[in-house]
């Protein structure tokens, strides 16, 4: 998110580490999927071209006000979690409260899991592991009472714990790829060697598909001979594994990477990368204005099957697949040019700092090549006007909406656990009678953009009102209760909807939400032996636990860019994890 980097001096010197890293790699950029052209040479050849470098690909298209998703045909239940961005100390949160739902044996009443930057880094690796953990038990870790945890034991993180890869140093994984990766990867790399490769979704020259499960695979290869079962990795869904909610990591799309940087605030759109399908359900048409005082209109919408994510645009318009297919057509296209993995979702949805520097300039050099970038096309309706490509950028799905809730809402899932894991710290001091409306300062910016409050340093978040402004009365006094008894800060609230055409939210639906904020509770540091106790609460986290459980989205370690220590890491995890398993009464919305 933009707002992450509000501090000069820190801009400043990110922005010089990744002007050097341009500089080097510039001249490497990758260039958008064209289509494969072809030559006059003999027919056996023209007609083995074509079999290898088309696909038969399934498209869901979308227009303004009727919203198409992939899943729909699943009949998923219509609850759902959300895991907030905010780097590692989301991760690390994430797989506590997964943990934690596991613990109470509920996460097989949850439809869908949506998330956000950091938050992917959890989700992501738990939907599709493929190794680095025997099972999840070792993948989730092990659940510690408070009053069992020691100094000296933190200081280990146990192997194949997911939360474990907090401590990757993505900066040097960054670093050593310099002068030999594209500029426009080295963000996507850096996150795919640190948080995706140990679990077997990273592997350097053996990139792979993803998709749902063997029958949807099997599908695919059947319509692209080309394609092997082997090409891909599906969601787990094992003798032993835990149910794996329907995955949806969010990112968000900018304007033409031609014309970058934008004048704010920044028309942002979200798109959607999931099992079955990679886009966006709600059609539309942002206005991009540059600050060269170029103008670009861009067309938004629908989704196609992940594999052809990357490709060209279409050259044929779509056609009806079979007379069953109810909300799909079927698309020829080009193969794109290399796969688009899961990895490199996660990578594109968590690409904040990147897309913060893209209105600097070093020594003459705009660091809009930092930016993921597609060649991205609307997918078309069967008779409509073929759509032409766009070397759009793709940044991160915090830049627009933090919480990945509104995607859901999008999708008709009005029974939500938002877990907000933020790095503001709650202001338990607030009046709710003499201050009707909170700021950034009381309460996560996540949170109020969902009210039409806009805090500073988060205006591209305009567009994300779908509640009204004075709902967020009830849930500040529920916070404040709960901070000033010690307790998990956890709310229950419901809404009704407020007409929103950006996101396609109509008017009047009633939406129930669990908010669990990330917050220091007495209740748990009480529990803790004296020795981490008194460094939390009589000497401000030092030298341990600084800031805890707000640690820093970057840097909160000297000299680290996110990389958290292992007792940094073995706390926040546990107490994740508590806030959740102590709490079973306040998740009935997910044991319906």
């Amino acid at each position: 998110m933009k707002r992450l980097l509000s501090h000069r001096s820190l801009i400043g010197l990110t922005a010089l580490l990744f002007g050097i890293i341009v500089l080097v790699s510039c001249s490497q950029n990758t260039v958008p999927v064209k289509p494969t052209e072809t030559t006059e040479t003999s027919e056996d050849n023209n007609q083995n071209n074509q079999e290898t470098s088309t696909l038969d690909v399934k498209a869901w298209p979308s227009e303004k006000g009727s919203m198409n998703f992939p899943e729909d045909e699943l009949n998923l239940k219509k609850t759902g979690i959300c895991m907030s961005g905010g780097g590692t100390r989301a991760m690390v949160c994430a797989v506590g409260q997964l943990r934690g739902l596991v613990k109470l044996g509920i996460l097989d009443n949850v439809g869908y899991i949506s998330c956000v930057s950091g938050g992917s880094w959890a989700s992501v690796p738990f939907t599709y592991y493929t190794e680095g953990a025997v099972d999840d038990e070792q993948l989730l870790g092990t659940i510690i009472p408070p009053g069992d945890l020691t100094l000296k034991g933190m200081k280990t993180l146990e192997p194949g714990f997911l939360a474990g890869a907090a401590n990757a140093p993505l900066l040097g994984n960054m670093l050593r790829d310099i002068g030999s990766t594209p500029a426009d990867r080295l963000w996507i790399r850096g996150v795919s060697q640190s948080y995706m490769q140990r679990y077997g979704l990273f592997k350097d020259g053996a990139p792979k598909y993803f998709s749902h499960t063997w029958a949807t695979v099997r599908d695919i290869c059947s319509r692209n001979p080309s394609l092997k079962p082997d090409d891909f990795v599906v969601v787990r869904n094992g003798k032993n594994d835990v149910h794996r909610p329907y995955l949806v990591v969010n990112s968000s799309v900018s304007g033409l990477i031609k014309n970058a940087p934008f004048n704010d605030p920044e028309p942002l759109s979200v798109f959607n990368y999931t099992p079955l399908g990679v886009g966006a359900g709600s059609a539309v048409n942002p206005i991009f204005r540059s600050k060269n005082g170029e103008v670009n209109t861009g067309y938004i919408g629908g989704f196609i099957e992940p594999f052809a994510f990357g490709t060209s645009a279409p050259t044929l318009g779509p056609v009806k697949c079979s007379s069953d297919a109810k909300n799909y057509n079927c698309l020829t296209l080009q193969k794109p040019k290399t796969p688009f993995t899961i990895a490199d979702a996660s990578g594109t949805s968590s690409s904040a700092y990147v897309a913060t520097l893209t209105a600097f300039k070093i020594f003459g050099h705009t660091l809009s090549e930092l930016s993921p970038r597609v060649d991205y096309w609307k997918v078309p309706q069967i008779g409509a006007k073929l759509p032409t490509g766009e070397d759009r950028m793709f940044g991160d799905g915090g830049n627009l909406e933090n919480l990945g809730a509104i995607t859901l809402i999008q999708r008709g899932v009005y029974d939500l656990v938002i877990f907000v894991n933020t790095d503001t710290k709650f202001n338990a001091k607030y009046d709710t009678i003499k201050y009707p409306t909170p700021t950034g300062k009381d309460v996560s910016s996540d949170i109020l953009t969902l009210f039409g409050v806009i805090a500073k340093g988060s205006e591209d978040t305009y567009q994300n009102k779908i509640f009204e402004e004075s709902d967020i009365n009830g849930l500040m006094a529920q916070f404040v209760k709960a901070k000033n008894s010690g307790k998990s800060l956890i709310a229950e609230t419901s809404h009704e909807t407020v007409l929103n055409e950006w996101w396609g939210i109509p008017a009047g639906e009633s939406v129930n939400i669990v908010w669990v904020y990330n917050e220091s509770a007495n209740e748990y540091v009480d529990q803790l032996e004296w020795e981490i106790r008194d460094q939390i609460k009589d000497l401000g986290g030092f030298p341990d636990f600084a800031h805890f459980p707000h640690y820093k989205t970057i840097m909160e370690d000297t000299g680290k860019l996110v990389e958290l220590s292992p007792q940094q890491i073995n706390l926040l995890y546990q107490f994740s994890a508590w806030n959740v398993y102590s709490n079973r009464d306040k998740f009935r919305i997910l044991m319906k």
